[in-house]
């Protein structure tokens, strides 16, 4: 357990790096704004992590397929954004009103979950190289 909460703590650094050198060398404070998305994605992120990566990776090794874990980690980490928003809507009995609201103005959703998707799967490429980095450290064993 200590090295997963190692890696979520490593990956969430990796991830939110580049938005803070942007904000470092940026001229504006508005330019603050990008951390919403490491800020806001942080918790469907970690909770995701820790629920989907980690499951997924220790059955991929029991399978004896560990060579799919670069696939399909990036994957589910796309698909944070739906699951996300799904489990939310469920939480917050408001399916219903998030279904008229993709309904309404479904291009506009569907562009934000793109975009969502897209920091998804880096997340997921960002979680997988932190096992390569701790096999590189001599964290665990290759």
């Amino acid at each position: 357990m200590g090295l997963t909460l190692a890696r979520v703590v490593v990956s969430f650094g990796i991830f939110c790096a580049p938005f803070f050198l942007y904000i470092a060398a940026s001229s504006t404070p508005e330019d603050a704004m990008i951390l919403i998305f490491p800020f806001i994605g942080a918790i469907p992120a970690i909770v995701g992590a820790l629920v989907l990566f980690v499951p997924a990776e220790m059955l991929l090794d029991r399978l004896g397929a560990p060579a799919l874990k670069n696939v399909v980690v990036p994957l589910l980490g796309a698909s944070l954004s739906i699951i996300s928003v799904l489990v939310i809507g469920a939480w917050t009995d408001s399916l219903g009103t998030l279904a008229r609201n993709i309904a309404q103005h479904g291009s506009m959703f569907w562009g934000a979950m793109s975009v969502w998707a897209v920091l998804g799967a880096i997340w997921g490429l960002v979680w997988r190289s932190t096992e390569w980095l701790a096999r590189k450290t001599g964290l665990v064993r290759a």
